[in-house]
C-alpha cells in the first residue's frame, strides 16, 4: 500500500510515497491528482507510479 506523509513525536515531517503519475499522466501536485482521478469511475483500475 501507499505510505502517507505524517509527523513524528517531535513534529518533524516523515515523507511517505510520492505519486508521480496515474494512468500514464504526470502528477505534479494535488490538483493534477484529483483532475486525473475525477475522470475515473468507481470500480476502474488505475496504475500509479510512486517515488520514495
Amino acid at each position: 500500500g501507499l505510505l502517507s506523509t505524517k509527523r513524528d513525536a517531535y513534529g518533524r515531517l516523515i515523507l511517505g510515497d510520492i505519486i508521480t503519475s496515474v494512468n500514464g499522466k504526470k502528477v505534479s501536485n494535488g490538483s493534477d491528482l484529483y483532475r486525473i482521478l475525477d475522470q475515473c469511475k468507481v470500480g476502474d483500475e488505475v496504475s500509479c507510479f510512486t517515488f520514495l
